[in-house]
């Protein structure tokens, strides 16, 4: 085993144990999607080299201890920025945040696709809007009816736009998603969403996207001729609240979303 070590500007750590991960793999292609278990492993210095020893099961103590170490550090690391009052919360692989009720320049383009698309422009009403980063990736996009800040037991609503999924998951095509130093920057990610085209309704279940009218020739009359505020009667509810989206378990609570008809 190569004898391995890593460097900062103030200090130099060297290789004291290792976890190995067991499980299987779905294709010869992917990496191991589940695993099984893990076992952690002290490294012994052995004839001038580092060797990994017999180990034992790695317990949630093992897990718990390595993470608040390794967190500790990150946050050593991480610079200071300004936090927006905007912001509801932020860890390690997601961001979320929200958006007051106000107007926004949206862009409509008719799809070949699509007999449900249009071409316009014209500075829309919107409800005020809770924003989820998965992994610095994946944007994710609710409505709530509040004015003001949302608390954990907000309900949550479809987003009312083209191009959003039953689960909230936003489809951004050959959109330019920001990029690594921008990703946990909430005006970049609002920036590509509403400078996107809107395109078509992400499934055609009725009720599902604008409540009582055809999400096309809602957005139409929008554009033809805006309204002074968003018509909140018109949103979907779903079945999560802000606080589902700060779970351990938010990405199972999503896949587990009933589709809505249509869906594609």
């Amino acid at each position: 085993m190569m004898g391995v070590s890593a460097q900062s500007s103030a200090s130099v750590s060297l290789l004291k144990g290792a976890i190995l991960l067991y499980g299987g793999r779905t294709s010869h292609d992917s990496v191991c999607d589940v695993f099984d278990y893990a076992t952690v492993h002290e490294v012994a210095v052995i004839r001038e080299r580092p060797e990994v020893t017999p180990g034992r099961l790695m317990t949630e103590k093992d897990l718990g201890l390595i993470y608040a170490q390794l967190a500790l550090k990150q946050a050593v690391r991480k610079p200071v920025r300004w936090i927006e009052d905007t912001r509801l919360a932020e860890g390690a692989d997601r961001l979320v945040w929200w958006t007051p009720p106000g107007h926004r320049s949206m862009f409509f383009k008719k799809s070949s696709t699509s007999k449900a698309s249009f071409d316009g422009h014209a500075i829309c009403p919107v409800p005020a809007l809770v924003w989820m980063t998965i992994d610095a990736q994946h944007l994710h996009l609710y409505a709530v009816k509040c004015a003001g800040r949302p608390t954990p037991e907000t309900q949550l609503f479809q987003a009312p736009f083209f191009n959003v999924w039953g689960s909230g998951q936003v489809c951004v095509g050959n959109a330019n998603t920001p990029t690594a130093e921008r990703a946990f920057e909430p005006k970049a990610w609002e920036d590509m969403f509403f400078g996107s085209s809107f395109t078509h309704p992400n499934f055609c279940q009725k009720d599902r996207l604008v409540k009582g009218l055809d999400p096309a020739a809602f957005w139409k009359s929008q554009v033809e001729k805006p309204t002074r505020r968003f018509p909140t009667s018109r949103l979907a509810a779903v079945r999560l609240t802000v606080g589902d989206l700060i779970e351990v378990n938010t990405r199972d609570r999503l896949a587990g979303l009933e589709r809505p008809e249509g869906e594609f």
